[in-house]
């Protein structure tokens, strides 16, 4: 992937306020909360996932009438992130509209993926997996491997499929970023850009790196550079 180095440092961009409503404290039971999204269910209604550094390691919640006046249901652990199954704090969280799953780091466990049912965990991947990010029905995560850093990716069965498919991969793939090693103190970050397709690996560091993919995102192949 290409390598660009920032000269300027990019300020935070503040969020866009949607609603004209005084946020509600949402009681939640699992300790701090370290990540969050949601998917939209319909035009109205929406599903928001959180991961807890607890040993519940998600929760989630539907949301109804969020165009209007949004209505909170209660907070549910989702069942295979349990307790039970003993993943405790996971390093990253996504979630994608199609399948209606998400997916979490789990550490030594890997890349896993499940909706709010009991029965729907699959296992992604198990490598050692650094980042996540979904977009468009795709699946896209880095991995390290020694001194390489690859970028893999995968697109999602949606709904459609059943529950034997939905939320695992194909169209599969994977591309080597770097073999330089990876220097940022913390996890990069995967973004894909909405206007021009391409993919964009974040490294931190001094200077900080950007990796950009030589494809657009529907069209990365192992000769992706």
């Amino acid at each position: 992937m290409r390598k660009v180095y920032l000269s300027i440092f990019v300020a935070l961009m503040s969020l866009a306020l949607f609603a004209q409503y005084v946020p509600t404290a949402q009681p939640v039971y699992g300790g701090r909360i370290e990540h969050i999204r949601s998917m939209p269910l319909s035009s109205t209604d929406t599903r928001v996932f959180i991961t807890t550094n607890s040993a519940n390691t998600a929760f989630y919640a539907d949301v109804s009438n969020v165009t209007t006046s949004p209505v909170f249901g209660t907070f549910s652990v989702v069942p295979e992130l349990d307790d039970v199954a003993e993943y405790g704090w996971v390093s990253g969280l996504e979630a994608d509209e199609f399948s209606e799953y998400i997916y979490v780091i789990a550490g030594p466990d890997g890349l896993l993926g499940c909706d709010e049912t009991s029965g729907s965990l699959k296992t992604i991947s198990t490598d050692e997996v650094t980042a996540i990010q979904c977009h468009a029905g795709w699946l896209f995560y880095t991995v390290i491997d020694g001194s390489d850093l690859w970028l893999n990716w995968g697109q999602i069965y949606d709904t459609s499929y059943g529950s034997t498919l939905c939320g695992s991969l194909y169209n599969t793939g994977s591309s080597l970023i770097t073999s330089s090693g990876y220097a940022g103190e913390f996890a990069p970050d995967i973004i894909v850009n909405h206007y021009n397709g391409h993919v964009y690996v974040f490294e931190d560091g001094i200077p900080p790196i950007f990796y950009k993919s030589s494809d657009i995102y529907t069209a990365l192949s192992a000769s992706t550079s």
